[in-house]
């Protein structure tokens, strides 16, 4: 992290301030996360220094359920969506927003310009259709997110784990099922998942899960850290094979998941782990 603040004191660039800014958010620090969104925005970043800001913000809300900060979170991302026109992320960051404290007419309309963006999504289109059903009595978000507040109680929507959650914390009982299906697979030591300071591991137990979990961790951070600074920007994924094995890891946004198998992972185990990395922990 240090090195990450000197390397920007020197010779700031997008992909540091991106790096600093995930690597926060990834260890569940999303005030500093948004300190360091502001201070990219501030000195001239782009409408992605925007949906950072708005992402920790979310993040924030998701974690304490201030009122303010989902506040803060919608209004960037609205900002960001106007920076950015043709990036989707802005608009999946207030689909996921908009669906948990229950402003379903405002995200139906999100939902519809995400179709527009990317058409033909499945999972898009289902929670289109449901939103349009729930939205004729839906509050609008101000509202929605005053009442969510007061009850202290965020919306669980069940399609929420498919769709629009490119900046929503993943939920660790859907994380944890498809975990477990892939460690349950032929030639799979085991899988990980890690969320800010917590780790789900399946298919290892007691201190050979820590340590595993740990090491996991480490290398991927490293590799973060590595890639921002030779400019290979964000780190999607991560293989490393050895006489032993192969490891995968996938990033996204606010998570990364890892497997560790006996062979080279074949398609349907890549897509899978990218699945929960980038669609359940939020994909930039």
């Amino acid at each position: 992290m240090r090195e990450l603040e000197a390397d920007l004191l020197l010779a700031p660039r997008p992909a540091l301030w991106s790096e600093l800014i995930e690597v926060h958010m990834e260890s569940g620090r999303f005030a500093r996360a948004q300190v360091a969104a502001r201070r990219w925005r501030h000195a001239g970043g782009s409408g992605e220094a925007l949906h950072l800001e708005s992402c920790a913000a979310m993040g924030a809300f998701f974690g304490g359920g201030v009122r303010e900060d989902g506040q803060l979170a919608w209004e960037l991302g609205q900002r960001a969506v106007k920076a950015m026109p043709r990036d989707p992320r802005p608009l999946e960051t207030l689909i996921a927003l908009s669906g948990r404290v229950g402003a379903h007419a405002e995200r139906c309309t999100l939902l519809a310009k995400l179709l527009e963006l990317r058409p033909g999504q499945p999972e898009s289109e289902a929670a289109f259709r449901e939103s349009t059903q729930q939205s004729a009595s839906a509050p609008e978000f101000a509202q929605a997110l005053l009442e969510c507040t007061r009850r202290g109680v965020l919306d669980v929507d069940p399609s929420e784990d498919q769709v629009a959650g490119h900046s929503q914390p993943a939920r660790k009982g859907s994380v944890r099922g498809l975990l477990k299906n892939i460690a349950r697979q032929e030639g799979v030591h085991c899988a990980t998942y890690h969320q800010g300071g917590t780790a789900l591991v399946q298919g290892l137990t007691g201190p050979a899960a820590d340590r595993t979990a740990r090491a996991f961790r480490e290398s991927a951070h490293k590799t973060r850290e590595l890639a921002a600074r030779v400019g290979l920007g964000r780190l999607d994924s991560l293989c490393v094979e050895g006489t032993h094995g192969s490891l995968l890891t996938s990033a996204g946004r606010l998570g990364m998941a890892t497997v560790w198998c006996e062979h080279e992972p074949t398609d349907e185990l890549t897509s899978q782990l990218t699945h929960i990395a980038q669609q359940l922990g939020g994909k930039s």
